[in-house]
């Protein structure tokens, strides 16, 4: 989907620059980015959706952004009434660990 990254991380009220995200629909968005960010993952709220903007993703990081993302499982979403997210470890931690 088409999104608009702030430009200088916020330190320049009104300039975006023009970036692409993946959506996937929750119908607990709330419950969704909390347990995507135990997963190191920062994403926003959009319209009924978790938005994750690949702007400032390392490509060597898509597998990851993937996999927490496909863990959410919309259709567990809608049964369960909240998203659910693998509880393994994060096989390749941002941080340089492990």
């Amino acid at each position: 989907m088409e999104t608009e990254a702030a430009a200088g991380g916020g330190s320049l009220p009104g300039l975006t620059i023009p970036s692409v995200g993946v959506a996937v629909q929750m119908a607990d968005v709330e419950r969704a980015l909390a347990l995507l960010r135990r997963r190191r993952v920062v994403a926003l709220a959009r319209e009924g959706s978790v938005v994750a903007d690949l702007r400032s993703v390392d490509p060597a990081d898509d597998a990851t952004l993937a996999a927490a993302l496909a863990a959410l499982s919309p259709a567990s979403d809608r049964d369960a009434g909240a998203g659910t997210v693998d509880p393994a470890p994060d096989p390749n931690p941002r941080d340089g660990g492990a």
